[in-house]
């Protein structure tokens, strides 16, 4: 009986043992990045939440740029950018080799951007369900969704591309049609 006990006590500590040694899941390390912004007044935040880290950016001025460093953590699985902005003259996300350009027009209902990459000196227009896609929508509580936005927010999405080549740093930059 004895021999019986042990046993089964050798094999609970080795079941334990093995529980602690689990290699961390991606949801149980949380990404930190360093951030440096252009202009005096703006306001970017990052926040967390499961896979996704939010970029919030408030520009009174309009028109700005952030650096990102990755100090801890891994890159998320989903980036967005949240730009608390009257319209989006243009936006800009800049990793690896790659820049991404997109806008949306201004004076009329929302309904898609334009979006376009530059490689070596060259501009290729992206289609949507293209690698290089970001999705970009308006989150406002506004009837329709007119540019200028009187409240509210543009949400980019950024690609999948993004996360496969991005490394540890990156930048975005911005242009409001209505910058102060």
């Amino acid at each position: 009986m004895k021999s019986k006990n042990t046993t089964l006590a050798f094999f609970s500590v080795l079941f334990l043992a093995a529980c602690m040694l689990q290699p961390e899941r991606p949801g149980d390390s949380i990404s930190e990045f360093s951030v440096t912004h252009s202009q005096s007044g703006d306001a970017i935040t990052i926040t967390n939440e499961q896979d996704v880290s939010i970029i919030e950016v408030d520009s009174p001025r309009g028109i700005g740029s952030a650096q990102f460093e990755l100090v801890s953590g891994p890159l998320p699985q989903k980036m967005i950018a949240r730009l608390h902005l009257k319209g989006l003259e243009e936006f800009r996300l800049l990793y690896a080799d790659t820049v991404i350009v997109a806008s949306a027009s201004s004076g009329s209902v929302f309904n898609n951007s334009n979006q376009k990459v530059l490689l070596s000196g060259t501009e290729q227009p992206i289609l949507p369900g293209q690698p290089l896609w970001m999705e970009i929508r308006i989150a406002s509580d506004q009837t329709s969704q007119n540019i200028p936005l009187e409240q509210g927010y543009f949400e980019i999405t950024f690609p999948q591309d993004f996360t496969e080549k991005a490394g540890s740093s990156f930048e975005i930059q911005w242009v409001d049609f209505f910058r102060e």
